[in-house]
C-alpha cells in the first residue's frame, strides 16, 4: 500500500519535475544565466523585462566605467539621448537608466543602486510624469519587476516570481509558439521605424494614425491625488542622496496628449520636497502637447520633443501657465 502511494506521487511529480527542468534549461525570461547577447538575437524568449536586462547591462559595464550623470524616467525618457544631454551639459559621463513603466519606486532604488556600487551621481535628468511619480511600490509581473539589485528584494524572490509567470498553460503554448531564433520586437524599433516614416511623410503616417489622437476640449483636467507617505518617504529619500552628492539635478514633467495635469496640491508637495526650481512641467494646455504632429501616438512624443524639453530645461525657461500651478 505504502509503495502504491509514493509509486503515484511519484508519477504525478514527473511533469512538474519536467516542467522545471524545461525552465531552467530555456531560461524563457533571460533571468537564470548570464548573456554576453542581451537582446539575445539568437535564443528563443519571451519578451524581456527591460528593467532587470537594463540594470544588469548597468552592473555589468560599471566594472570598467565609471559614470557621474544619469538619464531616468520611463519610456518618455527615451529619446533624452546621453550625447544630446553633454551638448547641453557639458563635462559629464552620462548613463541612461531610464525604462519602460518606471516607477518612483524604482527611481528611489536606482540611485540607492548606484550610490552602493561606489559611482558618483553629479548630475540627474529625470524624466518624470503622473504615471511615474503615482507608483510607490516594485511592480508586479515578470516584465516589471525590478531587479533585487533596485528592490532590495531576495534574489530567490525574484526567481520565484519570474517561475510562477512560466508555469501555466497559457505560458507554455506561447513559448512554444515562438521562433527558433529572432529578436522580438520592442517600441523602441516601432518608433524609430515611425520617425522614418514620418520624416519622409508625415501627412502619410498621421492621416493613417489620426484615430488615435482624439479630440481635446482645450481645458487643463487633473489626475487623481495619489500622494501617501511612502510617496513623501522615498522623495525625501531621494532628496537627502541628492544633497549628499551634491547632485545637480532637473525634473522634466513630460507634455502628454492627454493634456492632463497632476492634482495640485500632489504638485506642490513634490516642488516642495525636491525643490520648485528644478522641476519644469510641460504638461497640461501648451505648445508641446497641442499639436499631433509632436507624438508617434498619445503616450510618447517624438525625438525633437526631447531636444526641445532640454532646451527649455537648461536656458532656465519655464511656461508661466506651469509655473502657477508649482506656486
Amino acid at each position: 500500500m505504502v509503495k502504491k502511494i509514493f509509486l503515484k506521487i511519484a508519477l504525478a511529480s514527473v511533469p512538474v519535475l519536467l516542467l522545471a527542468a524545461l525552465y531552467l534549461y530555456a531560461d524563457p525570461f533571460m533571468v537564470l544565466y548570464k548573456y554576453d547577447d542581451s537582446a539575445a538575437n539568437r535564443k528563443k524568449h519571451f519578451e524581456l523585462n527591460e528593467d532587470y536586462a537594463s540594470t544588469e547591462a548597468y552592473l555589468k559595464l560599471i566594472r570598467t566605467h565609471q559614470y557621474d550623470a544619469y538619464i531616468m524616467g520611463n519610456s518618455r525618457s527615451r529619446y533624452f539621448y546621453p550625447n544630446e544631454w553633454v551638448k547641453r551639459n557639458p563635462g559629464i559621463t552620462p548613463y541612461y537608466l531610464g525604462v519602460a513603466g518606471e516607477t518612483l519606486f524604482g527611481v528611489h532604488g536606482k540611485l540607492n543602486m548606484v550610490e552602493r556600487k561606489g559611482q558618483k551621481i553629479n548630475d540627474v535628468l529625470l524624466i518624470a510624469d503622473y504615471n511615474l511619480f503615482s507608483r510607490a511600490e516594485n511592480s508586479k509581473g515578470h516584465l516589471f519587476t525590478k531587479h533585487p539589485e533596485v528592490s532590495g528584494d531576495s534574489k530567490l524572490d525574484f526567481q520565484l516570481a519570474n517561475a510562477r509567470d512560466f508555469f501555466n498553460f497559457d505560458a507554455l503554448y506561447q513559448y512554444f509558439k515562438l521562433k527558433p531564433e529572432g529578436k522580438q520586437t520592442i517600441l523602441a524599433d516601432k518608433q524609430i521605424l515611425a520617425e522614418a516614416t514620418i520624416q519622409k511623410n508625415p501627412d502619410e503616417y498621421y492621416n493613417k494614425h489620426k484615430h488615435l489622437f482624439y479630440q481635446r476640449d482645450g481645458q487643463i483636467h487633473y489626475h487623481r491625488k495619489f500622494m501617501t507617505k511612502k510617496h513623501r518617504q522615498l522623495l525625501q529619500d531621494i532628496k537627502k542622496l541628492f544633497e549628499k552628492h551634491n547632485t545637480r539635478y532637473k525634473i522634466i514633467i513630460s507634455p502628454l496628449y492627454d493634456q492632463k495635469v497632476m492634482d495640485t496640491s500632489d504638485s506642490r508637495e513634490i516642488c516642495e520636497i525636491l525643490g520648485k526650481e528644478h522641476i519644469y512641467d510641460f504638461s497640461g494646455v501648451n505648445g508641446f502637447t497641442n499639436s499631433m504632429y509632436n507624438f508617434f501616438e498619445p503616450e510618447h512624443y517624438r525625438p525633437h520633443i526631447a531636444n526641445a524639453l532640454m532646451d527649455a530645461a537648461y536656458s532656465g525657461f519655464r511656461d508661466s501657465i506651469t509655473q502657477q500651478r508649482l506656486h
